[in-house]
């Protein structure tokens, strides 16, 4: 698979995280991490990154990283323990998805959240049902 072009062509039409400010950065086969530079949207009532969007940011790095295997995926279920704030304070955050388990329907994905003192903010577990449509780039 052309990897720059399968990154070019997943940030463009997976709208959500572009909202929030982020972007799938690297993509390989069984890997995938997914960046957003933080700033005042994303704070919640505690001034601190709101969970949501360190959530989104996880679960949009498993699904790229399910896709590299050329067939798309819709998450079934995740869960993600917040271990450290994220800082609002033009900070990135990156989630770093890798497979723990892929069958013929479903794959299971372990997705890290780091800051960039590679400080652990997240960890978590999302399971992936694979569709029988293939990726297919425009």
């Amino acid at each position: 698979m052309d990897w720059e072009r399968y990154k070019d062509h997943f940030n463009r039409h997976n709208l959500f995280p572009e909202w929030i400010n982020a972007k799938l950065t690297v993509v390989r086969e069984d890997y995938a991490e997914v960046e957003m530079v933080t700033d005042e949207r994303h704070k919640n009532s505690a001034s601190i990154v709101h969970g949501g969007a360190i959530y989104t940011i996880a679960d949009t790095a498993a699904g790229a990283m399910v896709r590299t295997r050329g067939k798309n995926c819709v998450t079934l279920e995740g869960k993600l323990n917040y271990l450290h704030a994220g800082s609002i304070e033009e900070s990135c955050l990156k989630a770093i998805a890798r497979p723990l388990h892929m069958g013929r329907h479903t794959g299971v994905v372990e997705c890290r959240v780091v800051d960039e003192k590679e400080t652990l903010i997240a960890v978590g577990v999302f399971t992936m049902y694979i569709l029988d449509s293939d990726v297919v780039l425009d």
